[in-house]
């Protein structure tokens, strides 16, 4: 019986440390990502809406010009009803060149937007969203405060742009809903993961123990000075010990798998007295299949016994040979 050895240990603990390392790179790589980019797009599809509701309250031609002048002057009561009911914490609108010409924080008008993705992404009629977590220098508390998720929505008569709003929305409540969800995944993925260290760890000791005991059965079957034979129920020899290869002048691997009477060279219907005699007894001594010539031996004391499983049936035959020179 092979057992778990150092190698075998090193190679469970690291499956174990793989196991530890990839629930967190799952959640890093994989679940939280998720989770920001579905928020992300449910928030974008809010700003497009948002923005056709504001389009509509500030454009009237069709190929107009933004400036902080073609704002009607509702044009706030409109942003600050909007703001209510769609939920944004911050509005802003900038012309084609990037200049804010209009926002719910009047110091922001006539500041340009220097970023890259204005021009690169935003002026080529594509939005453009991500998050920033909290923390981040803004003047406003309100949105230093929170997690934002900011939407740029191009303003298109068209082919031809105009000009984009850029929407802020505070999503610190859906945020923290999902980090109590995510904490409490990886407090349960963490006890799965211990659980199947501990198991493992267990198994590891209880191997180990078994292995010690197994490694002292075997020294003390190799360092008898009898002759020990171990044959399963068909016949076929599975272990002999060092003093009856030693006696028999054979090697090991020639013998294991061997049938018991090729060893000795008997006849059939000898072979089926003998193994009549040994199956149908619990014991057999001094059974006719132990007298051989081999070596300096030239007679042998047996005594050959049934190893039982515990439903009761035979598994092997345990022969014992006491030499006489």
């Amino acid at each position: 019986m092979k057992l778990i050895n150092k190698k075998s240990s090193m190679k469970i603990l690291a499956v174990c440390a793989i196991f530890a390392i990839l629930l967190p790179s799952i959640d890093a790589f994989f679940t939280y990502p998720k989770f920001i980019n579905a928020l992300k797009k449910i928030t974008e599809r809010e700003a497009e809406q948002l923005a056709t509701i504001l389009m509509r309250s500030t454009i009237t031609s069709t190929s107009p010009e933004l400036t902080d002048t073609i704002f009607p002057e509702y044009f706030d009561e409109i942003a600050s009803q909007c703001k209510l009911d769609h939920h944004f914490v911050k509005l802003k609108v900038y012309n084609p060149s990037g200049r804010s010409v209009y926002s719910t924080d009047p110091n922001d008008i006539g500041k340009i937007h220097e970023k890259s993705y204005f021009q690169n992404i935003i002026a080529k009629g594509n939005k453009f969203t991500h998050f920033i977590k909290r923390g981040k220098n803004f003047r406003s508390e309100e949105l230093r405060s929170g997690d934002i998720i900011e939407t740029y929505v191009p303003m298109m008569v068209g082919d031809e742009f105009i000009g984009a709003f850029e929407i802020y929305y505070d999503v610190t409540s859906e945020y923290n809903e999902f980090n109590g969800i995510r904490s409490r995944m990886m407090a349960i993925q963490f006890l799965i993961g211990a659980t199947f260290f501990l198991i493992i760890f267990i198994i590891s000791i209880r191997l180990e123990s078994t292995k010690s005991k197994l490694g002292t059965l075997h020294q003390i079957l190799e360092q008898n000075p009898s002759s020990i034979l171990l044959i399963n129920n068909h016949g076929r020899i599975e272990y002999a010990n060092e003093q009856f290869l030693q006696l028999a002048n054979i090697s090991f691997n020639d013998i294991i798998g061997k049938d018991i009477y090729e060893v000795y060279g008997r006849t059939p219907d000898e072979n089926k007295h003998i193994w009549d005699r040994i199956t149908l007894s619990d014991n057999v001594e001094d059974c006719p299949a132990s007298t051989v010539k081999t070596g300096n031996v030239s007679a042998f004391k047996s005594f050959v016994s049934k190893i039982k499983n515990a439903e009761g049936m035979t598994t092997h035959i345990l022969a014992t040979f006491n030499h006489h020179t």
